[in-house]
C-alpha cells in the first residue's frame, strides 16, 4: 500500500482545526497554472468528464463501465485534456514526495500489526488547494454510484486524500506485488508517453494501462484486500502518471 493517510476524511465534514488552518494558508498563497480545473460546474463536466461517465448521472451505471476481470471495473472517467492539465498542474505545484525504500510502518487499522509500504513518488491533491473539493464532487457524482451499485452492502463514508503518482525509470519505476488496505481502491491512468508499465493482477494474468493499451482518463475500480493482489510493472522510458485513490 501507499503512504496516503487513512484518517483523512474528505467527504462532508471537517478534520482537525490545525489541518484546516494549514489548508487555508496554502489556498491563500497557491497560484494555479490551470485555474479551469479548479471549479466544478456544468462547463467542467462538459469539457473534462468523459461521455461514458456522464451516463452514470443519467442512471446508466452498467452502460458506463466494463468488468475486465473479476470485480475489476473499467470506466472512462476524465477526458484526455483533463489528464494533460492535471499533470501540468502537479508539475507546476512540484510538491512531489519520493520514498525510495520499502518500509514497515504501523498498521493504520490494527494496533500491533505492521503494514509494508511500497516505494513511490506522489503529490497529494491538498498541495493544490481547491482541487480536492473538485475531485470530491467527481467522486460523489461518478464513482460513488458505481461502487454502491456493484457492491450493494457498501456505503461510501470517507476517502483518503487523492494523489498523483509518478513513475520514471531513474527514480521509482515500478511497485512490487502487494494488496491494498482500503475497502475499495481506484487507480487512474493519466498519461501515455512511456514504455512498459501497467497495473498487473496476477490472478487473472491481467495488465491494465501498459503502453500498448493505456487509455488516458480511464480508471479501474476494484476491492482492496488479498483477493486483488497487484503490482505496477516497470517502465523503461518516459514518465507514467497515475491517480491513486482509496475508499472506505
Amino acid at each position: 500500500p501507499s503512504r496516503m493517510d487513512p484518517t483523512a476524511a474528505v467527504g462532508a465534514g471537517g478534520g482537525v482545526e490545525a489541518k484546516e488552518e494549514k489548508k487555508k494558508q496554502k489556498k491563500a498563497t497557491y497560484v494555479p497554472k490551470h485555474p479551469e480545473i479548479f471549479t466544478y460546474d456544468a462547463a467542467f463536466v462538459a469539457r473534462f468528464i468523459h461521455e461514458d461517465a456522464q451516463k452514470i448521472t443519467a442512471g446508466d451505471v452498467n452502460g458506463a463501465i466494463k468488468e475486465i476481470g473479476e470485480q475489476i471495473y473499467f470506466l472512462r472517467l476524465f477526458t484526455e485534456e483533463f489528464c494533460q492539465l492535471l499533470i501540468a498542474e502537479a508539475e507546476h505545484c512540484s510538491k512531489w514526495i519520493t520514498n525510495l525504500d520499502k518500509t514497515e510502518e504501523e498498521h493504520p487499522f490494527v494496533p500491533g500489526l505492521v503494514d509494508v509500504c511500497e516505494p513511490d513518488t506522489t503529490v497529494d491533491f491538498d498541495e493544490m488547494p481547491g482541487l480536492e473539493a473538485v475531485y470530491g464532487a467527481v467522486i460523489k457524482n461518478y464513482v460513488q454510484p458505481v461502487m454502491e451499485a456493484k457492491w450493494i452492502t457498501f456505503k461510501l463514508q470517507k476517502w483518503d486524500t487523492p494523489a498523483v503518482r509518478k513513475y520514471s525509470p531513474d527514480v521509482v519505476k515500478s511497485m512490487d506485488l502487494h494488496y491494498d488496505l482500503e475497502t475499495i481502491a481506484m487507480v487512474g491512468y493519466l498519461s501515455k508517453d512511456f514504455v512498459g508499465g501497467g497495473t498487473y493482477f496476477p490472478r487473472w494474468n491481467l495488465t491494465v494501462g501498459d503502453n500498448t493499451n493505456v487509455v488516458p482518463g480511464s480508471v479501474v475500480i476494484y476491492p482492496g484486500g488479498i483477493s486483488h493482489e497487484h503490482s505496477a510493472k516497470a517502465i523503461t522510458a518516459g514518465t507514467r502518471y497515475m491517480l491513486a485513490n482509496s475508499f472506505y
